[in-house]
């Protein structure tokens, strides 16, 4: 019964079916000099505004320690205890309508596969009827359209050394995607920014959403 159900989900992430199997496809700039002796691999966490503090950022900055301690560093709540201090911030636009296209197949019989008659004998005539055997497929494409608002999502983390008083990490990332509300996709580009931490990252990273949006 188990593998009955993880073969639903399965089809059903395929599909698109549910939200928090879509991909988050993150462009990523992220450098870093953190030194590779550091004797603390410890990171106190704030916000660039004391004005951005609130529940949302709180949410988010733990999904951002769960993925610095999957990284081994740990997150301190005493500043004075912490070897990097890590400025973190993020926001989401208000959207923009972008229309795509799609192709709608279109249905009908494309040949014959066969043909039978059958005929009957009327003194010296003959009448025959003979029916064909259709295949059907693919007869064309028409073209269909759709307008969906696209959000971008982004995200900023600056890491200072408490030790040499320098800027050692410096990230960007920037999303875009359906989803209007950060927290949902912040696993995905939280990790997509530290995919190879403490060392940099610049590129494109595609992971699965971690939460329904």
């Amino acid at each position: 019964m188990a593998s009955f159900y993880f073969r639903l989900a399965f089809i059903l992430c395929a599909f698109g079916i549910f939200s928090a199997c879509l991909p988050v496809k993150t462009h990523v700039d992220a450098y870093s000099s953190i030194p590779k002796d550091l004797d603390s691999r410890t990171i106190y966490l704030t916000p660039y505004s004391e004005s951005q503090v609130g529940p949302q950022w709180r949410t988010n900055a733990g999904i951002l320690a769960t993925v610095l301690a999957e990284k081994g560093f740990e997150v301190v709540q005493d500043r004075s205890k912490a070897r990097l201090i890590a400025f973190f911030g993020f926001a989401v636009d208000k959207g923009e309508q972008v229309q795509s296209t799609y192709s709608i197949p279109q249905w009908g019989v494309t040949g014959y596969s066969g043909a039978t008659t059958t005929g009957t004998i009327y003194g010296n005539s003959y009448n025959a009827t003979t029916t064909l055997t259709p295949t059907y497929g693919v007869t064309g494409y028409s073209t269909g359209t759709v307008t969906s608002t696209v959000y971008t999502r982004s995200v900023a983390i600056d890491m200072f050394d408490t030790v040499n008083k320098e800027l050692v990490f410096e990230a960007t990332a920037v999303s875009r995607g359906s989803c209007n509300s950060f927290t949902p996709v912040a696993g995905a580009i939280i990790r997509a920014v530290l995919t190879n931490f403490p060392n940099g990252k610049t590129g494109t990273v595609t992971l699965p959403m971690d939460n329904e949006c």
